[in-house]
C-alpha cells in the first residue's frame, strides 16, 4: 500500500503499516456516512473486493469496526516511539515503555 493512501481524519497511522483496504474503505465511510448509516455493500465496492470477500474476513459490521480499531492501536506504540525520538521527554518515554511492553492501562 503506498504511504500517501487515505487516512481517516484524525487517524495517524505508521507510515509503513500495511492496512487492510477493507477497513480503510469502511474507516472512511464511517466517519462520512456514520457508522450506523454505512453500508456494508459500499464499504465492499470502495475498497474493491467481492462481498464474499469481505463478509469472509468481517461477518458483521461490528468486526469491521472493531479491526479498525486494532489496527490503530497495533500502531500506537510505534507512535510513541517516533514521538520518543523526537523529543526526550521522561513521561512520552514512560508511556511509551509501558505500551511497548503490553502493559495494558498505563496509570499516572
Amino acid at each position: 500500500m503506498s504511504k500517501d493512501r487515505w487516512v481517516p481524519a484524525g487517524v495517524a497511522f505508521a507510515p509503513d503499516c500495511e492496512i487492510d483496504p477493507i477497513l480503510v474503505a469502511a474507516a472512511e465511510l464511517f466517519e462520512r456516512d456514520g457508522y450506523v448509516e454505512a453500508r456494508v455493500l459500499d464499504i465492499a465496492r470502495k475498497s474493491c473486493v467481492s462481498m464474499n470477500t469481505q463478509f469472509r474476513r468481517y461477518p458483521h459490521k461490528r468486526d469491521l469496526l472493531a479491526g479498525i480499531v486494532k489496527a490503530f492501536a497495533d500502531n500506537f506504540a510505534v507512535h510513541l516511539g517516533g514521538l520518543t525520538e523526537r523529543r526526550r521527554d521522561p513521561e512520552v518515554e514512560r508511556v511509551c515503555a509501558k505500551v511497548g511492553a503490553g502493559g495494558g492501562e498505563v496509570g499516572y
